[in-house]
């Protein structure tokens, strides 16, 4: 697991804040540019003047913010004023906490990472890059944006740092799963109580930002208000808070603390940190293979090695394959509805242009059933066989394996004998005579890699624990390769041990 995979989740809540926050039942008159109230025959659509009013100062307020220190109390602000009697109704304002109070916890996120991070040299340097690179783009945003990425980034004087990987799954799993699921619950009311009609324009400001003061125009007042979010989005942001809180239950039970130390152990395996013994003793680079990798996480004895008791943990991974369930069965719904619920003549004001959607939609649709039957298959107990739109192999799958606690998940990894090590990793290219080959111009001896060198051809357990019942030493490269053809599998196939 890669450092950076927590503070992707703040990424993509920040991109829903400011994604979906531009919000209410109103229009634009492109005439005069004033907003307009629009009114809906529809009770769940219907919305009053002061709702859209009090919408409109929040996103004027977020367009206007120039600190971090005002995030915050603005998020705070909002949650108070969703739970007022007099808002409850509002449908907007509640799906805007939804998409906002998870950033409560995200406050100093990436600089309380820095602990960890910093164990690691390749690790650190990456995280600097990859900051320093959205600070860079300063001049593609506007003042609010800006302040959003110090609210992550900056230190605080009042939050403490995480020490170790397991203080950021305990994080993840608590106050931040808690957060999350109190937004999955709201927007879950939301979808009940509105429409397919239901609609809300969206201000491009709130995605580039406004910065009048110095006259940067990052969008232009005609393109503000083209786009709006619809109904059948709703289903998206569902899915994808599912799948968050599942990935989150799935992630806390393994143990990564020596994950930095892992890293630093591959880099030192590299050419990079071998330059010494290539100067003074003329010895060649040495790729890192899978060999190398193998041992060197069995260095390192707890290394993903299960960190909960199995009663704890079997409740944690049945309620992250649920998770990950629901969110197969949102995507798909989200999905139809963007096609079966949309203007086709009118698709500017859409992110998702449905005439583009419908074109793949039988294949897509195919997918997406097939990867919610492995579930319910699952949910059912037991394993599921899946035919191949590419080769027409059949291939069975029990998703069950993956939500089931092991006690070492480097068991599954080859062992040192499984692993293609006939002929070493390369060497001087000899004749038929055991004699060098000699370049016919230079006269120099031709060098060779033996490219095969450290490809795993066996496991000590070839069904990963019961996830391809089918597999076996003989046939696992077949399977995989028909995962990787098949759009219903080829996710899947990163999941285990292969190249």
């Amino acid at each position: 697991m890669k450092y950076w995979k927590f503070g992707v989740l703040a990424v993509v809540l920040v991109a829903g804040f400011i994604f979906f926050s531009q919000s209410g039942n109103y229009h634009v008159d492109s005439k005069n540019g004033k907003i307009h109230q629009k009114f809906n025959p529809s009770k769940a659509n219907r919305s009053t003047a002061s709702d859209n009013d009090l919408i409109q100062s929040i996103n004027d307020r977020i367009i206007a913010i120039k600190n971090r220190a005002e995030i915050k109390p603005l998020i705070e602000e909002i949650i108070r004023l969703s739970e007022q009697d007099s808002h409850r109704d509002n449908q907007t304002l509640k799906l805007y906490r939804a998409i906002i109070e998870p950033m409560k916890h995200m406050e100093s996120l990436i600089w309380r990472l820095r602990e960890v991070v910093e164990k690691s040299g390749l690790m650190h340097m990456q995280a600097l890059s990859m900051i320093r690179k959205a600070y860079y783009k300063d001049y593609m945003y506007g003042p609010h944006i800006l302040a959003i990425l110090d609210y992550l980034t900056m230190p605080s004087d009042t939050l403490l740092q995480f020490n170790r990987p397991e203080d950021i799954q305990e994080f993840a799993n608590g106050e931040l799963k808690s957060s999350l699921e109190n937004s999955l619950n709201l927007v879950q009311e939301v979808i009940a109580n509105t429409d397919s009609d239901w609609s809300f324009s969206f201000d491009a400001y709130l995605a580039s930002g406004y910065d009048p003061e110095n006259n940067k125009v990052f969008i232009s007042e005609a393109k503000r208000f083209e786009k709006r979010v619809n109904h059948q989005y709703l289903y998206f942001i569902e899915s994808n808070l599912h799948r968050v809180i599942g990935a989150i239950e799935f992630a806390v039970n393994y143990d990564i603390n020596d994950y930095p130390r892992f890293v630093n152990q591959m880099v030192s395996k590299t050419a990079v940190n071998t330059l010494k013994k290539r100067l003074f003793l003329r010895s060649l680079p040495k790729p890192i293979t899978p060999l190398e990798m193998i041992e060197a996480a069995n260095d390192y004895r707890n290394f993903l090695t299960l960190r909960k008791s199995k009663e704890e943990a079997q409740a944690n991974l049945s309620s992250s394959m649920e998770h990950f369930y629901q969110a197969r069965v949102k995507e798909l719904v989200g999905f139809q509805k963007s096609i079966d619920e949309t203007d086709h003549n009118n698709t500017d004001q859409y992110f998702l242009n449905p005439n583009i959607l419908k074109i793949g939609r039988e294949d897509k649709e195919n997918n997406l059933k097939d990867k919610i039957s492995l579930f319910e298959a699952a949910k059912a107990g037991s394993a599921k066989t899946i035919t191949s739109e590419i080769t027409g192999q059949q291939i069975q799958i029990d998703m069950r394996a993956l939500f089931t606690p092991h006690e070492n998940l480097r068991s599954f990894f080859p062992t040192p004998s499984g692993i293609n090590q006939a002929g070493g990793k390369g060497g001087n290219l000899e004749d038929e005579n055991g004699d060098r080959i000699r370049h016919k111009i230079t006269g120099q001896t031709l060098f060779g890699w033996n490219y095969r060198y450290g490809k795993p051809l066996s496991f000590p357990d070839p069904t990963f624990g019961g996830f391809l019942p089918g597999a076996s030493n003989e046939n696992i490269y077949d399977i995989a390769r028909t995962m990787e053809l098949t759009g219903s599998l080829d996710h899947l196939k990163e999941l285990i041990p292969l190249p």
